[in-house]
């Protein structure tokens, strides 16, 4: 199991809303607040991952909620920062020149996707599932060769 510490929390929940703002609006798909726990998804996405996964996704979290600091030159880190700040951080990081920084934003990016669309309210206003008979969770069946 992966346990993220309190500051790892706060700089996931400031990257999550750097992603996806909250918002009170219906016919947004955007979460409203508290319908996500970006950390426990977090946690439970990663913490099935070997010691390689867990380390990386946490350098990769840390690195993004420096971001001020290297990108901006200014001493705060991503939860010092308001909504729109972070966004506009995030923006120029997916866009950076070193391809490292751009799939680090990436990953967290996914991340943050993986935790809307595991949000069954989410889930049903994007209408990811309309029109599946078998509705969620999505099952990808493997063929398995047989072996003469």
């Amino acid at each position: 199991m992966m346990r993220l510490t309190q500051i790892e929390k706060r700089w996931l929940e400031a990257l999550f809303d750097g992603f996806a703002p909250a918002t009170d609006d219906a016919e947004r798909l955007a979460p409203r607040a508290g319908e996500v726990d970006p950390a426990a998804v977090f946690e439970r996405l990663n913490g099935f991952g070997g010691l390689k996964v867990r380390v990386g996704v946490r350098l990769a979290l840390a690195f993004l909620a420096s971001a001020p600091i290297w990108e901006s030159r200014r001493l705060a880190f991503i939860d010092a920062l308001d909504t729109e700040e972070r966004t506009a951080l995030l923006e120029a990081l997916s866009d950076h020149p070193l391809q490292l920084v751009q799939e680090l934003t990436l990953l967290m990016k996914v991340q943050t996707a993986m935790a809307l669309l595991g949000a069954p309210e989410v889930r049903a206003r994007s209408r990811y599932d309309h029109q599946r008979a078998e509705q969620t969770p999505v099952r990808l069946r493997l063929r398995v060769k047989e072996v003469a």
